[in-house]
């Protein structure tokens, strides 16, 4: 992940795995959701955010105009400058931390 002074970029390493809660999973909370994605009783924002099969590999949130991380920014025209800004500094300091998940900014044509 790498925040911004506005926005944040979310690299899903693994996206194609299951998505799982990991930080709430066992509070009465998360079973009170649970329960209300299987009677069917969540708004389709909450079942999209929390009982998605899987996450996108890439996540971009605006924290000025979206600060709960609802709108997935990536793809966007208006974006694309933040976008690419923000992976070439997630893939350095993966580079320099010796991180040896897939790097997020595939190499040029022809290098």
């Amino acid at each position: 992940m790498v925040i911004g002074k506005r926005y944040n970029l979310i690299y899903n390493a693994l996206w194609q795995l299951p998505y799982r809660q990991v930080d709430f999973a066992g509070d009465a909370f998360w079973k009170e959701l649970q329960q209300m994605s299987k009677d069917g009783k969540l708004s389709p924002l909450t079942q999209r955010l929390y009982f998605s099969p899987t996450r996108p590999m890439f996540e971009l949130f605006d924290l000025e105009s979206d600060p709960s991380e609802f709108n997935n920014l990536i793809g966007s025209e208006e974006h694309a400058a933040v976008e690419r800004e923000l992976k070439a500094a997630l893939q350095e300091w993966m580079i320099l931390e010796r991180d040896y998940l897939p790097l997020p900014v595939p190499p040029a044509p022809g290098r």
